[in-house]
């Protein structure tokens, strides 16, 4: 169903919780940049991350790459007007799914046939070594297809900035099999949001620094019995750690065949003469901590950072 109520929420889009005691749930709110979160395919921020935030149990500060990204947006838009796409800067209030009121989202913009929208538009910036194909990434699909949804509108366009040196545009259509498989999912989300539930982490970084920042330390001798379910993860991380152990190996072994080849030779080229692999002396510098703790104490003390970590081990 192709929602087309608009209305004006007050919460930010994001949902940004509050760090410190847990304070009672608010209504749940996820936006168009949260939507591959909230679906758990945004590779920077996990489900879990965002479940914590939401929550109030962890708040991420807005970025200078944010910041920038807000900054230019006004150019990116001038610019796209200048190359003739017929776009406009969004000045509406927040649009607002009338089945879902926690899924709302702010447009950049909008392409403007001269009577009417036609299209959505979302204005990005991202750095010079961003994988940036014909493809777009998935998180930027993800929140075109919210408004795309949110909006009942067909049609979106992507101007990403890259690197600040080349603009990027890209044409996206609606899906509707996308859009009911992510309003699923995020439906199951908000569920672990309402039920002030985690949901399972994933591999991701995000998830384990969410699990850091929810679990910052441990409580002395206490221990949690695992059941012959939770037994059967220890078994599966025993396997894993031992190939990947044995992938090193095999690794470290063909790599070494290389280096033998290779002797005191700088470059291997393939038969085509391409560079396949390059063998370079270099010289290191490494502080020798040791001696400086041991004759300069005050300095390697002065100098010294303190990081409270968890580390995870396995008997």
């Amino acid at each position: 169903m192709r929602a087309q109520a608009v209305g004006i929420v007050p919460a930010a889009e994001d949902g940004a919780g509050v760090t410190g005691t847990v304070t009672p749930l608010r209504p749940v709110t996820i936006g168009g940049s949260t939507a591959a979160a909230a679906c758990g395919v945004d590779p920077h921020l996990s489900r879990v991350m965002l479940w914590a935030e939401l929550t109030g149990r962890v708040k991420r500060d807005e970025s200078e790459a944010m910041t920038w990204g807000k900054l230019l947006q006004p150019v990116i838009i001038a610019e796209l007007q200048a190359r003739d796409y017929s776009v406009v800067a969004s000045d509406d209030p927040v649009l607002v799914d009338p089945e879902r009121p926690w899924l709302i989202g702010h447009p950049d913009g909008y392409e403007w046939d001269g009577e009417r929208r036609t299209g959505i538009l979302e204005v990005k910036t991202t750095s010079a070594w961003a994988r940036w194909t014909e493809r777009i990434p998935l998180t930027y699909e993800a929140q075109i297809q919210t408004y795309l949804h949110l909006s009942g509108l067909d049609h979106g366009l992507l101007a990403c900035l890259i690197g600040g040196q080349r603009l990027a545009v890209r044409e996206v259509e609606r899906s509707q099999y996308a859009i009911d498989a992510m309003l699923e999912l995020m439906d199951e989300f908000v569920g672990y949001v309402q039920r002030d539930e985690p949901p399972p982490p994933d591999a991701s970084g995000s998830s384990r620094e969410a699990l850091l920042a929810l679990y910052p330390e441990h409580a002395e001798g206490r221990m949690v019995r695992l059941t012959r379910e939770q037994m059967v993860v220890v078994r599966n991380l025993r396997e894993r750690r031992e190939q990947l152990r044995m992938v090193k190996w095999q690794a470290d072994g063909l790599e070494n065949e290389l280096r033998a080849w290779m002797g005191d030779a700088e470059l291997a080229v393939d038969p085509d003469g391409e560079q396949v692999a390059a063998w370079r002396a270099y010289d290191e510098h490494r502080v020798d901590t040791a001696r400086l703790k041991s004759e300069r104490p005050e300095v390697a003390a002065e100098y010294t950072n303190v990081t409270r970590r968890r580390r995870f081990t396995l008997a």
